[in-house]
């Protein structure tokens, strides 16, 4: 009676995580996000992630900001940046665990995008942009 409790519970434990994980079918591949989104195909949203190198900045018209002076060129982009975080309002970060939710609309050459971020262990609300492995700080 034991050894068929036991094999019951473990039976419902796989069950449930195959229902949760569900396997892919074999020989199907990952669905590839679409190009005219411009979201890069490297990055899914609603995925936690770990993200080296990007700037984190507290609200959207900050993002826009830095996002419009990239457009004028890597000069412009680095001043906006100095400014945004003497103003405490964007910092560049070694490392951040992300989750993407949406693609800015003026993302250009930089890469945007609203998300959740974890901070010293809880989640918040951001703007993290993809600065392409360029780092803005002045060293």
């Amino acid at each position: 009676m034991k050894k068929m409790f036991i094999t019951t519970i473990a039976l419902a434990a796989l069950c449930t995580a195959a229902i949760a994980h569900p396997a892919p079918p074999v020989g199907v591949d990952e669905p590839v996000q679409s190009s005219y989104l411009g979201i890069p195909t490297d990055r899914k949203l609603d995925t936690e992630m770990i993200v080296h190198g990007w700037v984190l900045c507290i609200a959207q018209s900050y993002a826009e900001r830095l996002l419009l002076a990239e457009k004028a060129g890597l000069k412009a982009a680095h001043d906006a940046y100095v400014a945004l975080k003497n103003e405490q309002m964007c910092g560049q970060f070694a490392s951040m665990r992300v989750i993407l939710e949406s693609l800015l609309p003026l993302s250009g050459g930089y890469t945007a995008y609203e998300a959740r971020v974890e901070l010293s262990g809880v989640w918040a609300n951001a703007f993290v942009i993809d600065v392409e492995g360029i780092t803005l700080e002045l060293k």
